[in-house]
C-alpha cells in the first residue's frame, strides 16, 4: 500500500456562538432615551459645574471673554447642556448671564456681580470653549485677566430666546428614579423592552450618577429621542455563555495534528483507499487489481 504525502494546511479558528440568559429584570418608570441633547426644551441652563477658567480681555478688546469648561472638572451632563446651548448659535446671536448669577471674588476683595449682563456670541470651540463679546468693557485692570472658576459664588448660568438645538449626538439613557447602577456595570448587556422605538439589546459603555440622575451610555446608537417618565420600561440584565462550535473546514476525523520544525501546527491526513486528500470526501470503494490469486474464504471453509 502506498502512503500519501503529508499536506500542510492551517487550522481555521473555531467559531464562537454567544448565547444569553436573563440574570435580573428591573422595571423603571423614569427612563429617558437620548439620541441628542435637544430633548429638554429649555432656554436657560441649570449647570451644576463651575467654569474651569474665565479669561477677560484679549485681542486688543477689553470686552472679549472666553469661558473654559474642562471635561476634567465639568460633569458630562453639563457638557451636553453647554453643547445644546451654544453649538448652534450664530456669530452675533445674543445671550445673557442673568443678574446676580455672575458674582465673583478672589477671596480677598468684596464680591462683585462681574459677569452678569448681555453678550454677543462669537465662537464655540472644541466643545469646551465659549468666546463672546460683553455689552460693556470689563475695565482696564481686567485685560488679560484670568478668573479661576472656583472663585465664582455659584455656577454661571446662560439664557437666550432659542430652544436647544445641538449638533452633538448622544446614545444615552437617563434614569430619573431609583438607580439601576447597583445591578449594572460597564460591559453589561441590557435587553430593553416596552418602549415605542428603542427596544433592543445594548452594551453599557459608561455609567455616571450626578445629582440623583443616572446616566447610562450605551452602544449601539439609541435610535430615537424618547421620554418615558411615568411609563414602564423593562430592563433585563443578560449574562453571557459561550459555546464553541468546530469550523466547517476543520480537520477531518482521519487527521493527526502535529508540529513542524518551525512550531507551526499542521495536519497529517492518513491515506487510505477510498479517501480523497483534496476534497476530504470518501470515494467509491477500491477495485481489486491482483491477478492469478485465489479468493480467500471468509467463512472458514475451503475454496473450490
Amino acid at each position: 500500500m502506498n502512503r500519501s504525502s503529508i499536506r500542510k494546511r492551517k487550522l481555521k479558528n473555531k467559531s464562537i456562538e454567544k448565547s444569553y440568559s436573563v440574570k435580573k429584570t428591573m422595571i423603571s418608570l423614569g427612563a429617558v432615551f437620548q439620541k441628542s441633547v435637544n430633548l429638554r426644551k429649555i432656554k436657560k441652563t441649570d449647570l451644576t459645574s463651575f467654569p474651569t477658567k474665565v479669561v477677560v480681555g484679549f485681542s486688543n478688546q477689553t470686552n472679549l471673554v472666553m469661558f473654559e469648561y474642562s471635561s476634567d472638572t465639568t460633569s458630562q451632563k453639563d457638557m451636553d447642556m453647554i453643547s445644546g446651548f451654544f453649538s448652534n448659535l450664530k456669530r452675533g446671536d445674543p445671550f445673557e448671564i442673568p443678574k446676580g448669577l455672575g458674582e465673583w471674588s478672589d477671596g480677598t476683595s468684596k464680591k462683585t456681580d462681574l459677569m452678569s449682563g448681555t453678550f454677543k456670541f462669537q465662537k464655540y470651540k472644541n466643545n469646551n470653549f465659549i468666546i463672546a463679546e460683553k455689552d460693556a468693557p470689563m475695565g482696564g485692570d481686567m485685560y488679560q485677566k484670568v478668573l479661576q472658576g472656583r472663585h465664582f459664588m455659584r455656577p454661571l448660568q446662560f439664557s437666550h430666546d432659542k430652544l436647544q438645538n445641538s449638533k452633538k449626538s448622544l446614545s444615552k439613557i437617563i434614569n430619573y428614579v431609583t438607580p439601576l447602577s447597583s445591578a449594572i456595570d460597564v460591559g453589561s448587556v441590557l435587553k430593553i423592552e416596552g418602549t415605542q422605538q428603542n427596544d433592543g439589546q445594548y452594551t453599557v459603555i459608561n455609567v455616571e450618577t450626578n445629582d440623583g440622575l443616572e446616566s447610562i451610555v450605551v452602544s449601539p446608537q439609541i435610535p430615537f429621542d424618547e421620554d418615558r417618565i411615568g411609563m414602564e420600561t423593562k430592563f433585563s440584565i443578560l449574562t453571557e455563555s459561550k459555546r464553541s462550535v468546530q469550523g466547517t473546514t476543520g480537520p477531518s476525523p482521519a487527521s493527526v495534528l502535529s508540529s513542524d520544525e518551525n512550531g507551526e501546527r499542521q495536519e497529517r491526513l492518513a491515506t487510505r483507499p477510498g479517501y480523497d486528500l483534496i476534497t476530504q470526501q470518501r470515494t467509491s470503494p477500491p477495485q481489486s487489481t491482483s491477478t492469478g490469486s485465489t479468493p480467500r474464504s471468509t467463512g472458514g471453509g475451503s475454496s473450490y
